[in-house]
């Protein structure tokens, strides 16, 4: 004689085989989709940015309607901004390095911290000091033979330029490009490198092709929300390809900066 079959239970309920089968189908779509969901939600490379830079000694950050919102001052110039991990930084000619809003100096150099750059996850920092600096671990990675002004991570590689009116591939000292004068800005958009300084121009480093040209020094290069930035001694920031002029200050700008707007929300500083 056959024996009925042992009851089978699901969640506490009692349930058949088949109902069993199906209820943990379920169940598993559900998992996966959960899994899919916490992926895609809010990725932080998704994030909408804020476009920040300094003008002086304050730093600013602009808002959708271009309007701009002071968000930290320093006693002496503001040469570089950094957006790194999540956290927005500045360095400049108080010869250290400030997580921005926060106040919090991190790191401290014996002359004018001038360029700040984010690469395969490390914080690095250049100046008048000639050298190279892993900022938060303080270990030289590379030296010049004049003030370094510019850094950028592009394609994998960190490059620098400055006074040596030269870029260089930071870590194996391969020279790219060249100039007559120099070097204050480097920024990776849309695959491209790009270049500007004292020359008035900007320039896609690699080629040597022109797409601009200014007034008066370039400072600063910026790739935000799509479209490339320029800012510098003519007291303006451009949407550099277009030349259409986005903001004016009373001084020169000497920094930008893409960085994600809910970081000031949260701060308290945009709504």
């Amino acid at each position: 004689m056959k024996l009925p079959k042992k009851p089978e239970y699901f969640a506490g309920i009692k349930v058949d085989g088949a109902m069993e089968r199906f209820l943990k189908e379920e169940e598993e779509k559900e998992g996966k989709l959960g899994q899919e969901i916490s992926k895609t939600k809010h990725p932080t490379s998704d994030l909408e940015k804020a476009l920040v830079f300094s003008s002086g000694s304050k730093i600013f950050v602009l808002d959708r309607d271009f309007s701009a919102t002071k968000i930290a001052s320093r006693d002496d110039w503001v040469q570089a901004l950094c957006s790194h991990d999540g956290k927005l930084y500045d360095g400049g000619a108080y010869r250290k390095i400030f997580e921005t809003l926060t106040d919090r100096e991190i790191a401290s150099r014996n002359d004018w911290v001038l360029a700040l750059c984010s690469h395969d996850g490390k914080l690095y920092d250049g100046g008048k000091y000639r050298k190279i600096f892993g900022t938060l671990t303080g270990r030289e990675i590379a030296s010049r033979d004049d003030w370094v002004r510019a850094l950028c991570s592009h394609d994998g590689k960190l490059y620098d330029g400055g006074d040596y009116c030269k870029i260089f591939e930071t870590l194996t000292g391969r020279e790219t490009a060249s100039r007559d004068k120099w070097v204050r800005a480097l920024c990776s958009h849309d695959g491209k490198l790009y270049d500007g300084g004292d020359y008035r121009k900007i320039f896609e480093t690699l080629t040597d092709r022109e797409i601009a040209s200014r007034d008066d020094w370039v400072r600063a290069l910026c790739s935000h929300d799509g479209k490339l930035y320029d800012g510098g001694n003519y007291n303006k920031i451009f949407e550099t390809l277009t030349d259409r002029e986005i903001a004016s200050r009373d001084s020169g700008v000497r920094a930008l900066c893409s960085h994600p707007r809910k970081y000031f929300v949260d701060m308290g500083v945009l709504k």
